[in-house]
């Protein structure tokens, strides 16, 4: 509180090379100098998260995963982590047209953590990896509409999951 004013007032003067005014609160002058070290702070994880943003607008999709999970892997809660769900999400189905299946699922999975709940690029990312479940059960010998249903709740543009869904649907009839 109050005993903190003058060494808080002069920690200010000396960041920011110029006093606060006097009539400045002591919570105001705190919350611009730890806003000032937050940003020191987060400087390095923010240059690599402009990094993987920069690569993923240029398709760089291998240096844009290793750019997030650096950031992920030094800051797992990032502010921004939402930002990098789309390039996740394009490299795991660039991986499953690859046939890299397990790779493809564990950035799909990543995409989906990162992601924020009920918006588009979740609701795909939802779509993509409830139709990978619909696809495990056809491998085994069954089409199970229900499935195929829930991926077109989440993505009612998804081709796939309608034609396995009709024909499922027409199986039964």
């Amino acid at each position: 509180g109050v005993n903190a004013k003058w060494p808080l007032r002069k920690l200010y003067e000396n960041t920011f090379g110029e006093e606060p005014s006097e009539d400045t609160p002591w919570q105001a002058i705190a919350d611009r100098l730890y806003a000032s070290y937050d940003q020191t702070r987060m400087a390095p994880v923010m240059d690599l998260f402009n990094a993987g943003l920069v690569a993923y607008k240029n398709k760089q999709l291998e240096q844009m995963v290793g750019s997030f999970r650096k950031v992920l892997s030094i800051m797992p809660m990032f502010p921004r982590r939402a930002d990098m769900a789309p390039g996740f999400f394009a490299y795991s189905e660039l991986l499953e047209k690859e046939n890299r299946t397990i790779d493809a699922k564990e950035n799909l999975l990543i995409a989906w953590q990162v992601a924020e709940p009920n918006t588009p690029i979740w609701n795909q990312i939802t779509a993509a990896h409830l139709f990978q479940q619909a696809e495990n059960t056809r491998s085994l010998g069954l089409i199970d509409a229900n499935r195929y249903a829930e991926v077109l709740q989440q993505n009612p543009n998804h081709a796939d999951a309608k034609t396995w869904k009709d024909q499922a649907t027409g199986m039964s009839r």
